[in-house]
């Protein structure tokens, strides 16, 4: 999957914390890290949303 692939499915789906995570680098489930990951990915959203 590419990185716009996956970007497109989040910003239609908005999956599940341990999802985008898994797809993003297979990590473990880490409650912490998946966090991270999605304030990330929200931020990034927004920042689009808005440009």
């Amino acid at each position: 999957m590419t990185d716009r692939q996956i970007w497109k499915q989040y910003c239609v789906h908005r999956k599940s914390t341990a999802e985008i995570a898994r797809m993003i680098g297979g990590i473990k489930h880490e409650p912490h890290v998946e966090r991270v990951i999605l304030q990330c990915l929200d931020a990034l959203y927004d920042e689009r949303k808005h440009a």
